[in-house]
């Protein structure tokens, strides 16, 4: 039996999916990558309900880089490349104010370039695209937008998150949170996207309580944390825009034929 990395509790296998299944394919309604390679098993916790792929764990920067973020990866997720850093930057260039911003996980780097073109202190860092050196410094926001689903180690990313936040700052960063999934399927946890790890409100907040962390949550995709109370106070009044989308099609034969919602 598999123990859950956030809390360590027995965890059980919930269902299998199609490594090649992608997020995209619940909104174009056809599977995008057409070749079937083997399956991978999402796990689900029976405390704290945090799931995650196994498979994900063993794997090197080399293996997500040549199965994941290739030339193909624009196929599973099209908002990735500019939608989704034009709606954050205006949200964002809305309270930035003079503050400063690290983008963690940014890509190419098109969000803080979105930002420094309306005048604000951005900058980008990205372990597989464009800036791969971790700028030194701390900063007053730390945003990690669609990355948390990404990293198999979870406290190997809060605590490289929090080395580049300063003490009095916060993080603001997106993932959708798992508030159901049955024994079928569940779009987000697609893993050709490169999503692993699926929070829920409580394995959440108990990974951030043990980073020493409060956590609000903006929606149930965008979440802010912070070191103390009065920091994340600062900030809990904000509107979350949404980030994701809603899915248009399901599986009604895994992993082939698809049908509208």
């Amino acid at each position: 039996m598999r123990t859950c990395p956030i809390c360590g509790s027995p965890a059980k296998k919930i269902f299998d999916k199609e490594f090649n299944v992608s997020c995209g394919d619940y909104f174009e309604g056809y599977r995008l990558y057409t070749d079937n390679i083997g399956p991978f098993s999402l796990h689900a916790c029976g405390l704290c309900d945090f799931a995650w792929y196994p498979e994900f764990d063993a794997w090197s920067d080399s293996d997500f880089l040549a199965r994941i973020y290739n030339d193909d990866y624009h196929l599973c997720d099209p908002p990735f490349e500019y939608e989704r850093p034009a709606s954050l930057a205006m949200w964002l260039n809305s309270f930035l104010g003079d503050r400063t911003l690290l983008d963690f996980g940014g890509g190419e780097g098109t969000l803080a370039t979105m930002l420094r073109s309306q005048g604000k202190l951005a900058t980008v860092y990205d372990p597989y695209y464009g800036n791969t050196t971790l700028p030194a410094g701390t900063y007053d926001i730390v945003t990690a937008f669609e990355v948390m689903e990404h990293i198999p180690d979870q406290d190997w990313l809060i605590g490289s998150l929090l080395a580049s936040c300063s003490d009095a700052g916060v993080l603001i960063f997106s993932s959708l949170l798992r508030t159901e999934i049955d024994d079928q399927d569940w779009w987000y946890a697609s893993p050709r996207n490169g999503h692993c790890c699926f929070h829920s409100t409580q394995s959440l907040k108990m990974l951030m309580e043990k980073h020493g962390l409060h956590v609000h949550s903006l929606s149930d995709e965008l979440h802010i944390a912070a070191r103390t109370i009065g920091s994340l106070d600062r900030y809990k009044g904000l509107n979350a825009p949404r980030i994701s989308g809603q899915p248009k099609f399901r599986f009604v034969q895994p992993w082939s034929a698809m049908a509208p919602i």
